[in-house]
């Protein structure tokens, strides 16, 4: 495990997946990330908790981009995914770390640098032959520390969202967020917004949607998280099938709603997604800033 801080975050990251099993805030000391009790968790790790999940996020259906990839949907590239993968570690400072993995087709470099007040993530994928990814990082946010986002409140800036079939793989003729439960941009109270119904949430629990958008604000009276992207959609995914599952860090069994996962990707299973080579590499950039309010 490595670990970062400066004088405002201490953060513990696993090898595996380059996992975030902790990511505390020094002013109230408190850990606003999902993680399990049970360390063994991480090695099946079967919500993604603080996880990087690529060389494909989300949903891709199976004969996608003419890819070798499991039946019936391929969630977050399936068993072979990186979330799954023992990467290398270099700890540059006390406040940056690098984090490296070399398989058959494609080289990974995460770095994870702590800022000031801000996480700053930079992802890199070069790929031996030209092929579609799409990384992301897979926290889920409470910045209570409890068991429920009912008192949190959340803004997200964007015009469209990705509506998904009964497969919940993402359709492409994005729909206007206007007037639906899927507009977030202004600042919306989650235990309102868990109230709200839509067709779609027979599908997917309550929203599991991704967003044409790059920000997003999720806040409680007392501090603010910003996430900000160089990817052109986030995912927003607010825990809807935790079911107490599993065993949390404060030996709670973890309850639907109790954190929101945010994660910044490209739109997962676009048959237009960018496409890299050795030449053109994939690169994006996560940031995570906290503010007290």
């Amino acid at each position: 495990m490595i670990t970062l801080k400066n004088d405002f975050f201490e953060i513990e990251i696993l090898k595996r997946g380059v996992t975030f099993y902790t990511f505390k805030t020094l002013n109230d000391n408190k850990d606003i990330i999902t993680g399990y009790k049970d360390m063994k968790n991480y090695e099946h790790n079967p919500h993604f908790l603080g996880s990087f999940v690529g060389p494909l996020s989300g949903r891709t259906e199976m004969n996608q981009y003419g890819m070798n990839l499991e039946p019936p949907n391929n969630l977050h590239s399936g068993s072979e995914g990186i979330c799954f993968k023992e990467f290398d570690a270099e700890l540059l400072s006390n406040t940056q770390a690098i984090f490296t993995f070399d398989d058959r087709d494609i080289f990974y470099s995460i770095s994870i640098q702590l800022l000031d007040n801000k996480l700053i993530v930079n992802v890199l994928a070069r790929p031996r032959k030209s092929m579609p990814i799409n990384i992301t990082n897979h926290m889920y946010f409470n910045l209570e520390e409890s068991n429920t986002l009912k008192d949190h409140f959340i803004k997200l800036d964007a015009l469209e969202y990705s509506h998904v079939d009964k497969d919940l793989f993402n359709q492409y003729d994005l729909r206007k967020v206007k007037n639906t439960v899927f507009d977030l941009n202004s600042m919306v109270p989650i235990k309102e917004l868990l109230n709200r119904n839509h067709p779609q949430f027979a599908i997917t629990g309550h929203i599991d949607h991704s967003f044409k958008g790059n920000q997003v604000t999720l806040r409680t009276e007392t501090k603010q998280l910003k996430v900000t992207t160089t990817t052109p959609f986030i995912h927003l995914y607010f825990a809807n099938y935790f079911d107490q599952s599993f065993l949390d860090k404060k030996n709670r069994y973890a309850h639907n709603h109790a954190s929101v996962a945010i994660e910044p990707q490209w739109l997962p299973n676009d048959p237009n997604l960018p496409i890299y080579s050795s030449s053109n590499p994939f690169f994006e950039t996560f940031v995570y800033e906290i503010t007290y309010i």
